[in-house]
């Protein structure tokens, strides 16, 4: 994995995005993974070591999260104000048809850069996100988006293990990635790697449902859903709307998880990597 960045205007100010890249330089397709609202690009390590043969892989840092530059201002972290990071790193790869894995936050901003058409996308995976979000879910998540300082890696792994309990059956490798790439070192002691102000908005945004429908239902594109079955952002009700609508969208559903599944397990990976490659023709 190489760490690169490119840049982005938003508001008439430049930023820089970083995205960690591996794979062949001569693939034909390439594999797009963006992160939740807190998570880190480096969650999709294992998928991109299944896939790296056959596609060009990419792993954002979205705007105030882990490498990539914090926004000037707090109301700036709207996912409308991502989209500029994202269209300069799909930049990049030209015109690879792309094959998008978005976990939470990184679903929707897929399902609005599709109605933009601000890439080709072949294939998407949503990670524990659908067409309808309950403000429940969105008050919840406002609610852990806080600035602790932890003394060592270990106090802020057990800290991400109980405000994510989804992140279950990881082994100790795994979670010493999560820390590194999930923290900043500042003088008083460690932070979790997102700007704080990134809360602000979150908060003020969790007062109503989020209505997806009209976005998700224009994607033509084969579509995997993954759902925890115990999460409260995507619900049975609003799984079983989206297979009743579009039934050829594969489902593959982790009994007692919450949101979201941290794609790093062998059977998450497993079954990722055999939608994606798989030949729909």
């Amino acid at each position: 994995m190489e760490l690169k960045s490119t840049t982005y205007n938003l508001d008439g100010e430049e930023y820089r995005v970083a995205y960690w890249q591996s794979g062949s330089a001569s693939a034909e397709k390439a594999l797009f993974c963006v992160h939740g609202l807190l998570g880190r690009s480096r969650d999709f390590d294992e998928l991109i070591a299944a896939l790296s043969e056959d596609f060009l892989c990419v792993a954002i840092d979205l705007p105030g999260r882990g490498q990539s530059d914090w926004l000037k201002q707090s109301e700036q972290y709207r996912p409308e104000n991502y989209l500029p990071a994202i269209a300069a790193v799909l930049n990049i790869l030209g015109n690879l048809p792309v094959y998008w894995v978005g976990t939470s936050l990184g679903g929707i901003l897929a399902m609005a850069a599709d109605s933009l058409e601000m890439a080709d996308i072949k294939k998407l995976v949503l990670n524990d996100v659908g067409c309808h979000i309950p403000k429940a879910s969105l008050q919840r998540i406002a609610a852990y988006v806080k600035d602790p300082v932890f003394a060592d890696q270990q106090a802020l792994i057990d800290h991400i293990k109980q405000t994510y309990p989804s992140f279950r059956d990881l082994t100790e490798a795994q979670w010493q990635r999560v820390a590194q790439y999930g923290s900043r070192q500042a003088d008083d002691g460690l932070h979790l790697h997102y700007d704080p102000a990134i809360a602000v908005n979150v908060s003020s945004g969790s007062n109503e449902d989020i209505n997806l429908m009209p976005l998700w239902q224009a994607i033509e594109c084969p579509q995997m859903l993954i759902h925890g079955t115990a999460s409260d952002l995507l619900t049975q009700d609003v799984v079983d709307l989206m297979r009743e609508l579009k039934p050829d969208l594969e489902l593959l559903q982790l009994e007692g998880l919450g949101h979201a599944p941290p794609l790093m397990t062998p059977r998450e990976v497993q079954a990722i990597t055999e939608f994606l490659q798989r030949s729909d023709l």
